[in-house]
């Protein structure tokens, strides 16, 4: 069942679409992410859900009702913001209870649900205490305390994690991921950050120029992208131009195994391709590969000799610059603790199946 839904939504500044014609679904209990860069539309979208921006097109359902053109306040949704949103004459727990007062909840039923809400958080002994008081980590906790403490059907997060440092948003993420767990709540996140989405989320969308490139879980954006955007934008990879040389031939992994040679016609390879359309003989294509799947020293039919231009310690292993000839270079993530030195010639290998294909269209 469906929590939330966009459908066909448009959101036009100064007449230029913000958000153009976008259609979603989020599924009861889901954590999803919208993940992109500065002006893709994803805050957009998540406040047209939250009811502080009416699309100019198109629809927004929650729990099956169009709430389109119904006010925030009446949509059953907890907002969490980046700069907190505390009020700063208020105690923690007057914080909490003031949206309760709103709804005309009882006194006792609001010291009852104020108390269980820090305790989830972990906050229980600063209720008393007034936001000057407390840590940025600490001041978002009771934030998220503060969305959830309404019971609301949807939680919003708006790049919650922005004003704090590393430490602190490894942290939250990981409270946020707990808490939205134990409550079983429907949630929205807003990020720019792809690996605080890998690690928090259920499914992604990618989001660019008002529109979605891809939507899927983290394994699936990362291990098939759609599309060479959303392949640089999750995580490191090698993008080699290529083209098509012969037709597609079943793969271990499900996906046909299509071979292909470089444009010098020097290497011949093979990689796996999902795409509805299979490519056609001498269609260009992208080659794209994880630095991780590419072994040293393999005995794997999709083989390249280089040489190692520069090795950059990781911590769990090293990241090689390798040169592999003409302008061609691929990244190499290694486990251990030895690694090549600069200089040092070395063969690269990969598994067909860890490598995949995409149509060579153009990044904006």
């Amino acid at each position: 069942m469906a929590t939330v839904q966009l459908q066909s939504v448009v959101k036009r500044y100064g007449g230029a679409p913000v958000v153009d014609t976008v259609s979603l679904s989020v599924r009861d209990g889901e954590f999803l992410t919208l993940l992109g860069p500065s002006g893709c539309g994803k805050t957009t979208c998540l406040r047209m859900i939250a009811g502080f921006v009416t699309p100019d097109a198109g629809s927004v359902h929650i729990g099956g009702e169009d709430v389109t053109r119904v006010p925030a306040y009446r949509r059953d949704t907890g907002m969490v913001f980046q700069q907190y949103a505390l009020f700063p004459h208020l105690t923690v727990a007057q914080n909490l209870a003031f949206g309760l007062r709103v709804r005309k909840l009882r006194a006792n039923e609001i010291k009852a649900r104020v108390a269980e809400a820090l305790e989830r958080v972990r906050l229980g002994d600063y209720a008393g205490r007034y936001p000057e008081q407390l840590s940025g980590g600490q001041k978002q906790r009771v934030a998220l305390a503060r969305a959830l403490v309404i019971n609301p059907r949807v939680l919003l997060l708006d790049e919650p994690l922005g004003a704090l440092d590393q430490q602190l948003r490894e942290e939250l993420q990981a409270e946020i991921k707990r808490i939205q767990r134990e409550v079983g709540i429907t949630t929205i996140f807003v990020t720019h950050d792809q690996a605080e989405a890998v690690s928090l989320s259920d499914r992604i969308v990618v989001m660019r120029a008002g529109g979605i490139s891809q939507i899927g879980s983290p394994q699936t954006l990362y291990d098939r992208p759609a599309n060479r955007y959303v392949a640089s934008f999750i995580g490191k990879i090698n993008l080699l131009e290529v083209r098509a040389s012969g037709a597609v031939a079943p793969g271990a992994s499900g996906a046909g195994l299509v071979p292909v040679s470089t444009p010098d016609g020097l290497r011949h390879w093979d990689a796996a391709f999902d795409h509805a359309r299979a490519p056609s003989a001498g269609e260009p294509l992208l080659l794209a590969l994880r630095p991780e799947r590419i072994q040293l020293a393999a005995n794997l039919p999709n083989r390249i000799e280089g040489r190692v231009e520069l090795a950059t310690y990781a911590g769990d292993g090293w990241y090689l610059d390798v040169a592999t000839g003409g302008d061609t270079r691929l990244l190499v993530k290694t486990s251990g603790r030895a690694a090549p030195s600069a200089g040092e010639h070395v063969t690269l290998g990969w598994h067909g199946e860890d490598a995949v294909l995409l149509r060579d269209e153009v990044a904006a």
